[in-house]
């Protein structure tokens, strides 16, 4: 290099904070939906063992607590994630209901060996995922601010 010889960098400032702006937008979107998962999977998880301790229900295959799964996440200004059971049969156990014949003129099954026809059955409130949300509902979001916290500090891996 000759003495004397200078080179010169130079930015387009706009063209900086426009990538400065992509750079925090992804990074605020990887910690919204970090702490967002975060607290979910902790609530999941809760409302899983709930539903084999303290709700009543039977488990037999495991098939309505097994579809608990996240359903959408959306990230953005307000960021929000849901999830629940994917089972036909949740609602009713969650909330309770009638079942009525439609297709035919009655219900028809089994108990303890007993044919049983009738048109209707009623199913009681067995709530499994209110009783949790309830419960853990601070915790999970304090689960998703620590999370997001820890992003910004530097301390998530």
């Amino acid at each position: 290099m000759k003495p004397g010889v200078k080179f010169k960098l130079t930015f387009n400032d706009k063209d900086l904070m426009r990538r400065l702006n992509k750079v925090e937008k992804s990074i605020r979107s990887d910690a919204a939906a970090k702490g967002l998962r975060a607290a979910q999977n902790y609530l999941i998880a809760n409302i899983k063992t709930y539903y084999i301790d303290n709700s009543g229900l039977h488990v037999d295959t495991g098939n309505l607590i097994n579809s608990i799964t996240e359903d959408e996440i959306q990230l953005g200004k307000t960021s929000w994630i849901t999830f629940g059971p994917h089972a036909v049969y949740a609602a009713i156990h969650e909330f309770g209901g009638v079942i009525r014949a439609t297709h035919a003129p009655y219900l028809v099954f089994m108990i303890d060996g007993n044919l049983i026809r009738t048109k209707s059955v009623t199913i009681p409130a067995r709530p499994y995922i209110r009783p949790v949300i309830d419960r853990d509902g601070d915790e999970a979001l304090a689960l998703l601010g620590k999370t997001i916290g820890s992003i910004i500090n530097g301390e998530w891996s």
